[in-house]
């Protein structure tokens, strides 16, 4: 029976911060159930806010980050202070992890620093409400499973909505390929500037971290990122970024932020449109069908790529 609530693990163990090493599960095989984008009908794209959204060009490729402030309201806020401070640019990702993630966010390079920020209180649960846009896709016995934009979400029935002061139900993000969550030590109310990128499904870290963007575009780039865990090989630890055989961050905008003539629009495919369900079941027939009782679906979830489109910025535009 799958339960929203999962037991925690021990937040120590789970630790992604300073130096901190976790042995890692296998990688769960993915699948990936691609929707060319032509086939996606022209009321079926929405175009993503350059106020929530996030341009990371970096030593790889360029990656584009949609915020969700519904999810982590602080964190994204966060995240956009330290961005238009220009506080990632050319920073490295310093430990990046075949079959796990790439983590990044410390100007240091070591993994022990920060930003002179305080440090953002957990946001692993959202309270989610009829006017969340969720798409749900799948019922389990206590918990539901579907999209919020791009982002994949577990969470309470609608009807539990009913039963609360609020009107709402509680939600989390799973950590499929693409999501970004903060990085942490063993207090859960200590993330501050180091954040990573999911390379592979990571479920294990449900509700022990705060989720607050997904890669709508670039997110194989950090699949390609040089991997490097400077708990067992730290012969640069110490040194400035620039010394260091790292992927990095070249600079990280606001879109928003961009000269109108260097502003892409950002499309993506709506969790509403009918390719969602067929790209699913796509999804679902890969696995062979899905386990309800022995196992979570949510796998499942972080097999469909959502279609995305970048249109170049009109000639004409003017700052």
């Amino acid at each position: 029976m799958t339960r929203l609530l999962r037991i925690a693990l021990p937040a120590l163990a789970l630790a992604l911060a300073a130096g901190a090493a976790c042995a890692q599960p296998a990688p769960v095989a993915l699948p990936q159930v691609v929707t060319d984008p032509a086939t996606v009908p022209a009321a079926d794209w929405r175009t993503l806010d350059p106020e929530n959204t996030v341009v990371m060009d970096t030593s790889k490729g360029r990656i584009i980050i949609e915020l969700y402030p519904l999810v982590a309201p602080q964190h994204v806020a966060h995240i956009k202070t330290l961005v238009r401070r220009g506080f990632y640019d050319g920073v490295v990702f310093h430990r990046v992890l075949d079959g796990f993630m790439a983590q990044g966010g410390d100007p240091t390079g070591t993994g022990t620093g920060g930003s002179d920020l305080p440090n953002v209180a957990q946001e692993f649960l959202f309270r989610r409400g009829a006017d969340a846009g969720f798409v749900q896709l799948l019922t389990g016995a206590d918990a539901v499973f579907g999209f919020v934009g791009t982002l994949p979400v577990i969470t309470q029935p609608d009807a539990q909505m009913r039963t609360t002061r609020d009107g709402r139900a509680a939600a989390f993000a799973t950590h499929c390929p693409g999501v970004l969550s903060m990085a942490r030590s063993s207090d859960p109310n200590s993330a501050n500037s180091q954040f990573f990128i999911l390379r592979d499904h990571s479920p294990f870290l449900d509700q022990q971290y705060s989720v607050w963007g997904r890669a709508v575009v670039g997110a194989d780039v950090a699949r390609r990122f040089i991997i490097r865990d400077p708990s067992r090989n730290p012969p640069d630890a110490g040194k400035p970024p620039a010394e260091m055989i790292a992927d990095r961050m070249v600079t990280v905008r606001m879109l928003a932020d961009l000269p109108a003539a260097e502003r892409p629009a950002v499309k993506v495919a709506k969790a509403e449109g009918a390719w969602l369900k067929t790209a699913f079941d796509q999804a679902v027939a890969a696995r062979g069908g899905i386990d309800m009782v022995n196992r979570s679906p949510d796998p499942v979830l972080c097999d469909v790529a959502f279609p995305a489109v970048v249109e170049a910025p009109k000639k004409d535009a003017r700052p």
